[in-house]
């Protein structure tokens, strides 16, 4: 299921897209400039709307500051409302980090421990759950399936349900493997959380957040979303059937509950995130275990990797009809948030161009993409599968006049691959970027995925 899944760097096409190599040099002497910084950054996402991929809202902060807080596209098609650096967004997973918050400050208060049994604080928690701790769920090291993942999922996903209902669905499913032994990103275990917030609070999830961290922020744009409530600057969420813009399927936010309801702004999300550097929430020990690498490069609510060879925290978020990314880079105090009402915008090729043109790194501008036609010959040279790293494998496939694309240890989903050349292929959603190599007899030697990754033929 893919609407309130996380495109975290731990999985395949975050991994592929922000280690991106690119292909445009910008000298840092060129750059140095804050005003030059923003307006390179300015002529790159005019030029992503433009061509037609990208509409929503960004922000780029250094030390606390915005150097760019902006909307480009429209929140509202029907209506030709443009996009602003005030419109709300629901961010999907990027719920978690909240989350993790509160998790992290109902410690502090003493109520309760990240050591501790979740059957503590789970009604009727079956057996299995038994050895399963808090800091398990926070992890996504607990084993326990992802309801979103259980088929007919988007038949019910418009539906209100309880935090009970939604365990409901996931209660009797064995573990998928022994609690602590390894990484598996689960919507389920943020969802035991918001109820282990609940029990521990004796307060409803949504309030909780509200008087723990919201209102002393003053984040008065962020909240939990309701199908019902009246947002006077929401942006309506949209996804493409081929090159039709569609209105998403609808998704109650009561079935994201704390793994995916809610709502926010580019500027509050910069208040957010200077709220995390001055420790207002929870001690400075509670805000180093949320940002240091547990298992893998896995914080709690963040990944916790880097860029550029710069540290990096981040996370994504997927929710009918919106995709979203934060980034931050603590060393440099940077912040990119990229926030879109459009299904399958590549959000984490945009982080890593934006971070690219204040750090002065190479990026790619973008370009209006011209697509060939192949002949079925052409097309059958790239089937087959290629080893791209050593849990990676990206299989190719001639569906009719086109490729098609399935990477192993990622979405299920497959893809279309456009060709721009005869040994160049891309795909917006998700972003892929293919280059082959050909022998001189026409044999495919390699191929490049993103410019970074090197894949080789399987025999």
């Amino acid at each position: 299921m893919r609407f309130l899944r996380s495109r975290l760097s731990v999985r395949v096409m975050s991994r592929l897209a922000l280690a991106a190599a690119s292909v445009c040099a910008v000298p840092l002497a060129s750059v140095a400039a804050q005003d030059s910084v923003a307006s390179r950054i300015g002529q790159y996402m005019q030029a992503l709307t433009t061509f037609g991929r990208f509409s929503g809202s960004v922000l780029v902060a250094r030390d606390g500051h915005a150097i760019v807080q902006a909307g480009y596209g429209q929140a509202d098609v029907e209506w030709d409302i443009p996009s602003g650096p005030e419109t709300e967004f629901r961010i999907g997973s990027m719920t978690k980090q909240f989350t993790a918050m509160a998790i992290l400050i109902l410690q502090d208060r003493g109520k309760l421990r990240l050591s501790d049994p979740i059957c503590r604080y789970v009604p009727r928690c079956p057996p299995a759950w038994g050895p399963v701790t808090i800091q398990e769920l926070l992890l996504h090291t607990a084993g326990i399936p992802d309801y979103t993942d259980v088929p007919g999922f988007e038949r019910t996903q418009s539906v209100p349900a309880t935090p009970e209902q939604l365990v409901a669905r996931f209660r009797d499913r064995p573990l998928r493997f022994r609690p602590g032994s390894r990484f598996e990103y689960s919507n389920a275990g943020y969802v035991l959380l918001g109820i282990i917030i609940e029990r521990a609070s004796g307060l409803s999830y949504e309030r909780f957040l509200h008087d723990a961290i919201l209102a002393p922020l003053g984040l008065t744009h962020t909240g939990v979303d309701h199908q019902a409530l009246i947002l006077p600057r929401r942006a309506r969420g949209y996804a493409r059937e081929g090159a039709t813009l569609r209105n998403a399927p609808p998704i109650d936010p009561s079935v994201a509950y704390s793994a995916g309801a809610l709502y926010s702004t580019v500027g509050d999300l910069l208040v957010w995130d200077e709220a995390l550097y001055a420790g207002h929430l929870v001690s400075r020990a509670a805000l180093e275990e949320m940002f240091t690498a547990h298992h893998g490069p896995i914080g709690y609510g963040w990944a916790i990797d880097s860029l550029f060879g710069r540290r990096m925290a981040h996370h994504n978020g997927e929710i009918s009809g919106f995709v979203s990314n934060i980034a931050r880079f603590p060393d440099q105090h940077v912040l990119v948030v990229v926030l879109s009402n459009r299904e399958g915008t590549a959000v984490d090729n945009i982080t890593r161009d934006l971070a690219a043109i204040v750090f002065g790194e190479r990026y790619e501008m973008p370009h209006e993409r011209r697509i060939v036609t192949l002949t079925p010959a052409t097309l059958d040279r790239y089937v087959g599968t290629y080893r791209i790293t050593s849990d990676i494998r990206l299989s190719l496939r001639r569906d009719g006049d086109r490729l098609r694309g399935r990477l192993s240890g990622g979405d299920t989903t497959s893809f279309i691959l456009a060709p721009e050349s005869e040994t160049h292929f891309t795909s917006d959603t998700p972003p892929v970027d293919l280059l082959f190599a050909l022998d001189p007899d026409g044999r495919v030697r390699n191929v490049t995925v993103n410019g970074s990754f090197t894949g080789v033929p399987e025999h």
